[in-house]
């Protein structure tokens, strides 16, 4: 893991952050801002990747889906109730079946819900390849370190919070503990968390989740509490997990037999969920992948439609598919589709996919046609189109796993797509495109674009991004980021050094904002930011500040926070800090914050 955290100090990349962004009524600056926005070449096989960032503001809900190359959601994972501060969330590598994704450009796509009812979002893009080894002296593998087939960890931690400026305080309890267990054929995944505020109010449990799954050899079972129940295999994935609500209570069995396969899924909403939504779906099918293979699904809701009715409705989608493997390279797929709502009526879909993979590079092509009244809730066909288009997709994918002349490594990605609306043959087209080249050992470019046109406008989104490592110690980070929507637009540029010896880490980030809002009273925004960090094994000082000034006030903003985080009995680490100031506010305030956290 020490690796993956000094990647994230020398990576300090910003991304293509496609700004959706809805603005309160101060325009208040950015409440969500990654660090490593441009999270580089990542191989599963190294360990799980680590993407830190900063929030500004309390956040209630944080929801990350990961976004593969044909433009469908691999996997999704969820946070709540986060103080603002430092925080990441890990990567494994894996989709939302637990299997490890194949290789090429994937996407975070993080949206952010503060506790003020604010949204902000940005997208971070990450290469997944295997990194080859080098030619040389092979150096011999450790033993492997001893494993256990359980895991105990958690944490305890309080804050106190007062602000003298706005004569209000605040602070919270918090326990988080998790138990991991794994052996041959049982898994349990489970977090508790437990979060009572100082102002006497309930308990509250949100962040608690449990997973247990049993396998046996030609099937599994698993149940869940707030989990992920997984994704159907066919092209238009009639069941993605992310389509369904996170706090459900649900179980999925998966069994087989020679070349038949079947799972069912059951799921409820629990708490208090305001679509009650109930679901169940089932897959069955016949062959064997690589080869060929026919399948059929079907997926049930029932749920509140707050636009049509405050009582539940139910709607159901049956479909078949067939997937053909013509050799190793070229495969193609099918699946037609027909849904059937209690609103909407009754309409089709139908997809047909094809894919040539030579392995460096991959090529992929389809259409899509959905009927103006689809409507299969829990599909992914396409990325953020699921009723009401016909069209035709395409992408392109190279990566360069040896190094050639002075370039260390050369990736390329392009996905569009062009479709028509049936009910009024409007358009709605995508295009999304990156390169990332490394030029020996110290300078890695990444340049990306993004445009959308649709019925809500037209956004596009682009971004450079220039990474220069001095020495094994120094390194310099160069980003540029422009997005235009019709009634708005931001430019954003960002410089970072990062200084990495031994136990010491520093990192200097000067960034400058400008956003203007049409018909705003609060446009245009600026914002120019300084932030250094400096730490050791002991001790993590950190200073920001920053200018911002809006259509009707500015101010200068100052804030600094101290860590100490010792370490005893060999496996507890202790956190204690204080901090002075509100990073969110547009001046100074006269704000302290303490709080402690014990580890295990």
């Amino acid at each position: 893991m020490t690796v993956r955290i000094e990647f994230l100090i020398h990576v300090v990349a910003g991304a293509t952050i496609v700004l959706f962004l809805i603005f309160p009524q101060s325009c208040a600056a950015q409440g969500f801002l990654p660090f490593n926005s441009d999270a580089g070449i990542f191989d599963p096989s190294q360990g799980p990747l680590a993407v830190g960032y900063q929030l500004f503001r309390d956040a209630s809900e944080i929801e990350v889906k990961v976004i593969d190359f044909r433009g469908q959601v691999a996997d999704r994972f969820t946070f709540v109730d986060l103080r603002a501060g430092d925080h990441r969330f890990v990567w494994d590598g894996t989709d939302n079946n637990g299997e490890l994704v194949p290789d090429g450009r994937y996407q975070f796509a993080v949206s952010v819900v503060f506790t003020d009812g604010s949204r902000d979002a940005a997208l971070i893009d990450v290469m997944v390849a295997k990194i080859e080894s080098r030619p040389g002296i092979q150096v011999p593998e450790p033993l492997p370190a001893v494993e256990y087939p359980h895991r105990l960890y958690g944490s305890f931690s309080t804050l106190y919070r007062y602000n003298d400026d706005q004569d209000q305080d605040d602070g919270e309890a918090r326990l988080r503990t998790g138990l991991d267990y794994q052996d041959e054929n049982n898994t349990v995944r489970g977090v508790f968390q437990a979060i009572q505020d100082y102002d006497g109010s309930s308990a509250t449990f949100n962040g608690t989740q449990v997973m247990a799954e049993r396998r046996w050899l030609t099937g599994k079972a698993k149940g869940v509490f707030r989990d992920n129940l997984g994704n159907f295999r066919d092209p238009m994935q009639l069941f993605s997990d992310f389509k369904t609500e996170r706090n459900k209570l649900g179980f999925t069995v998966d069994q087989g037999y020679d070349r038949l396969s079947g799972t069912a899924v059951f799921f409820s909403s629990e708490g208090d969920v305001d679509s009650q939504e109930q679901g169940a779906a089932a897959r069955l099918s016949y062959g064997e992948e690589r080869s060929w293979l026919v399948g059929t699904s079907f997926t049930y809701r029932r749920a509140v439609d707050e636009y049509f009715s405050d009582e539940r409705q139910g709607s159901h989608a049956a479909a078949a598919d067939l997937q053909y493997w013509f050799s190793e390279s070229f495969s193609i797929a099918a699946e037609a589709v027909t849904t059937d709502d209690e609103v909407l009526g009754s309409d089709q879909g139908y997809v047909l996919k094809g894919e040539y993979d030579l392995g460096a590079i991959r090529f992929s092509a389809g259409y899509t046609n959905l009927g103006e009244n689809f409507k299969a809730d829990f599909a992914d066909p396409l990325h953020n189109v699921d009723r009401d288009a016909q069209g035709f997709d395409a992408g392109i994918d190279y990566f360069m796993s040896q190094p050639v002349w002075v370039f260390s490594n050369l990736s390329a990605t392009l996905r569009f797509f062009n479709l028509t609306r049936h009910s009024d043959d409007s358009t709605v087209r995508e295009i999304d495109g990156s390169l990332r080249l490394g030029v020996g050992s110290a300078d890695t470019l990444f340049l990306s674009i993004y445009n959308r046109e649709d019925e809500f406008g037209t956004n596009t989104n682009c971004m450079g991004s220039l990474i220069h490592r001095w020495d094994d110690s120094w390194s310099t980070m160069l980003q540029a980021n422009y997005t235009d929507t019709d009634t708005s637009d931001s430019l954003r540029f960002m410089l970072t050094t990062s200084y990495t010896r031994a136990e010491v880490i520093g990192r200097l980030s000067v960034e400058w904002t400008r956003r203007t809002i049409d018909y705003s009273r609060f446009s245009p925004y600026d914002q120019g930011y300084i932030r250094f960090d400096l730490s050791d094994d002991l001790w993590h000082f950190q200073l920001q500040t920053k200018y911002s000034r809006n259509g009707e006030e500015s101010g200068m903003n100052v804030f600094s926070r101290l860590d100490y985080k010792p370490e005893f009995l060999h496996r507890y680490q202790a956190l204690a800090y204080i901090s002075l100031g509100n990073r969110s506010s547009i001046e100074t305030e006269a704000q302290c914050e303490i709080g402690f956290e014990v580890q295990f």
